[in-house]
């Protein structure tokens, strides 16, 4: 459930990441756009947080084996693109709105987008191949 929240969370941050580029600087609406970015790319990052404390709960219930195909699947399609938006992305975009701050920007929270996503196809237990 946390990862299907986000993808919906990611895919609606990277709709307003992207309406970035179309907007002009000096317009009213670029801050609105902006806010609701950079709020979307902190909630993805709480949201992936929640999932990794769920994933050490269990560990810690259950053991290695219930939670090794998480951590080594899906743990590096969340983590490594969120962490490039949180330490690349936010902190060039804070500095100021050029133009190549916000490509990075715009490209890493669709980074993200892609990373939750393929996150999600192989959380499936329908999509195993032992079935």
């Amino acid at each position: 459930m946390l990862l299907l929240l986000l993808v919906g969370v990611s895919g609606a941050t990277g709709y307003a990441a992207n309406h970035l580029k179309y907007v002009g600087e000096s317009e009213s609406s670029f801050r609105l756009w902006l806010k609701t970015a950079k709020a979307g790319v902190y909630i993805g990052t709480a949201l992936i947080m929640v999932w990794a404390l769920d994933i050490m709960i269990i560990f810690v219930n259950y053991g290695w084996l219930f939670i090794m195909d998480r951590v080594l699947n899906l743990l590096p399609l969340l983590s490594l693109p969120a962490a490039i938006v949180l330490i690349f992305a936010l902190s060039n975009l804070s500095r100021g709105t050029n133009k190549k701050s916000l490509l990075f920007f715009i490209v890493s929270v669709h980074v993200m987008t892609v990373g939750a996503v393929l996150a999600f196809f192989f959380s499936n237990d329908r999509h195993s191949c032992n079935s």
